[in-house]
């Protein structure tokens, strides 16, 4: 919140504490035998690795393996964002929400709108309004626009690294009390929304070092 250099207006955005928010998911006593604590191996009958949901891939174990206390467990966000339409009612109004779901609760769970296992996290601002002057050229417009985008990403997930570090106790689904440590494991985006959370230009990729030239 607050005016930047070069905005006339005060750029307003909305979040809420991560940790509130996984707290309230993790207490619901409905998710009770549909959560995973631990992550599992699971196999086919010619002993084949098989890939479900993301409590049996590679990544928790990692996770799971870089803490020293056996009795944690790794609660692993999945985020989302994407900018839409409010409303087809209200002309060129759009809304930018960042989402996030908790990926150790059964799928077939997690994935019912009306289990609440998904919620918004914060409101991004959009189209940024810049004041036109010879001193502010586009140039440095989209600078600043990405520096902000960038701040505000920091200022939503600040809680992560104390939330990993020292981890959180949760009452889980079955009343239990357990201490959990947060990582996030991916980020759900199309590439025009990967270019504003990376602040890259286009046909650009955060981890590929091919050139556009190179792409097919």
């Amino acid at each position: 919140p607050g005016t930047y250099p070069g905005f006339e207006q005060p750029i307003t955005y909305r979040y809420r504490s991560l940790e509130a928010m996984i707290r309230n998911i993790l207490k619901q006593p409905y998710l009770d035998g549909h959560i995973k604590y631990r992550p599992e191996l699971w196999f086919g009958t010619n002993g084949e690795r098989i890939l479900g949901p993301s409590y049996t891939g590679n990544q928790m174990i990692f996770l799971q393996q870089q803490i020293k206390d056996e009795d944690d467990f790794i609660i692993v966000l999945e985020m989302m964002s994407d900018a839409g339409e409010l409303s087809v009612l209200t002309g060129d109004k759009v809304i930018n929400p960042l989402n996030f779901t908790i990926t150790n609760i059964d799928p077939e769970y997690r994935l019912r709108p009306k289990m609440g296992c998904t919620r918004t996290l914060a409101l991004f601002p959009q189209r940024l309004k810049w004041v036109k002057s010879s001193a502010n050229t586009k140039d440095m417009e989209r600078i600043r626009s990405n520096q902000i985008v960038q701040q505000i990403i920091r200022n939503t997930v600040k809680e992560l690294p104390r939330l990993w570090e020292e981890g959180i106790d949760v009452v889980c689904p079955d009343r239990k009390v357990r201490h959990g440590r947060v990582a996030v494991g991916g980020w759900l985006a199309d590439y025009m929304e990967v270019q504003k959370i990376f602040s890259i230009a286009g046909k650009s990729c955060p981890t590929c070092t091919a050139s556009s030239t190179e792409l097919d």
